[in-house]
């Protein structure tokens, strides 16, 4: 059983799945083809559609060593009411950019718990995945054989080794939210410059906010990040930092920002850095 991604909106994706039966015989193989509309809401179910149904047999009777046996194929059932035009329509097409080695090494898998990203995200649970593979998660345990990035969402394609021999593929997509999240930590800076730490999200949006309302103070002329920040009391607070800080430290600039804006930094580790917030 195979999976494959046809393309994804904003909120779902669809792939498609093909699965194949040879009886245990070399002379006949049933093939299944589904279209399968995931979510990236988890309380909302996959919907399945049987595409086609087709039946292939080999002529086991033939006994000349100088040619191919005969072959057949029967169309046992056939679904026309899906249109490929609506179905790519409704899940646009989009290049793929598969993640590269070391990419992948900042994932950490383990069955019972899911998958992470360097232990700080959670991608997916344990139950998530057992779900997404259903009856066939008994037989084995999974592993990540690739990610890619498809418009703003990060898909992981899963494999799991049967006892029977052969394997069964899934793709799990993550929605733009969780995607972004993993980005963020990707990109994430170990040492950041902080205009100061707040007790809600809404406490830093709203100061950022009064300093661009401040002409004078040329806020406006940098980008900023929230980051909520585990403290050693388990407590969160949230902190308003600089992006790109390395850049600037490099270069000298800070001196000539906390200039420009008036605002003090302060150099803060992102080591219990959480979710990121971008600043509009």
């Amino acid at each position: 059983m195979t999976e494959r991604l046809l393309g994804a909106d904003d909120t779902a994706y669809a792939v498609l799945r093909t699965e194949r039966d040879n009886h245990a015989s070399y002379y006949q193989t049933t093939t299944k083809v589904y279209f399968i509309e995931r979510f990236t809401d988890q309380s909302t179910p996959e919907k399945s559609t049987l595409l086609s149904e087709t039946e292939t047999v080999v002529d086991a009777t033939h006994n000349d060593p100088k040619t191919p046996p005969p072959v057949t194929t029967r169309v046992v059932t056939r679904d026309d009411s899906l249109s490929l035009a609506e179905a790519l329509l409704r899940y646009p097409v989009s290049e793929s950019v598969a993640w590269d080695a070391k990419q992948l090494a900042h994932l950490r898998s383990h069955p019972p718990s899911g998958i992470s990203l360097d232990g700080r995200v959670l991608m997916a649970s344990g139950e998530r995945i057992a779900a997404l593979f259903g009856s066939s998660s008994k037989d084995g345990e999974w592993k990540v054989s690739g990610a890619f990035e498809q418009r703003r969402s990060l898909f992981l394609s899963l494999e799991m080794e049967m006892e029977e021999g052969g394997s069964e593929t899934r793709i799990l997509g993550l929605g733009e939210d969780l995607s972004d999240q993993v980005s963020a930590h990707l990109q994430r800076e170990d040492i950041y410059l902080s205009a100061g730490s707040f007790g809600s999200r809404e406490e830093a949006l709203s100061r950022i906010e009064a300093w661009k309302a401040d002409k004078k103070s040329h806020v406006t002329s940098t980008t900023w990040e929230i980051w909520s920040h585990l403290l050693p009391t388990l407590k969160t607070d949230y902190v308003l930092v600089l992006a790109q800080t390395r850049e600037m430290l490099e270069g000298g600039r800070s001196k000539r920002i906390e200039e420009a804006t008036g605002i003090r930094f302060e150099a803060i580790s992102s080591e219990r850095f959480v979710e990121r917030t971008r600043v509009p």
